[in-house]
């Protein structure tokens, strides 16, 4: 994340898969494991990780470098990123329930 903000002039827009999802969410924002504890979010997280970069892929990295929404705010408040926008995306696709979350992030400008 810091070579990608390093690189950028204005907007950085990052989607990420997150895991400790567990209010309720907005009617059209759809997610199956909501009601499921971290340790299940995270282990079905990382088996997709897995199966998606090592089976259909060859050769993708899995870091399995899964977290909760609020560790990115606190990652971005720690770099002195600017949130411009969040937008929960939820789970994308029937089989694969990701919860995903669209993050905007702009650089203050001087002048």
């Amino acid at each position: 994340m810091s070579f990608a903000w390093e690189a950028t002039r204005k907007r950085l827009i990052i989607i990420e898969s997150v895991v400790g999802v567990h209010r309720p969410l907005d009617k059209d924002v759809r997610y199956e494991l909501v009601d499921e504890p971290d340790k299940n979010q995270i282990e079905y997280a990382a088996f997709v990780d897995w199966f998606y970069n090592r089976v259909l892929h060859d050769g993708v990295p899995v870091p399995y470098n899964f977290t909760k929404p609020e560790n990115w705010l606190a990652q971005f408040l720690k770099k002195k990123m600017n949130l411009a926008q969040t937008k929960h995306l939820g789970q994308d696709i029937p089989i694969g329930p990701e919860y995903h979350i669209l993050f905007v992030l702009d650089k203050m400008t001087d002048r």
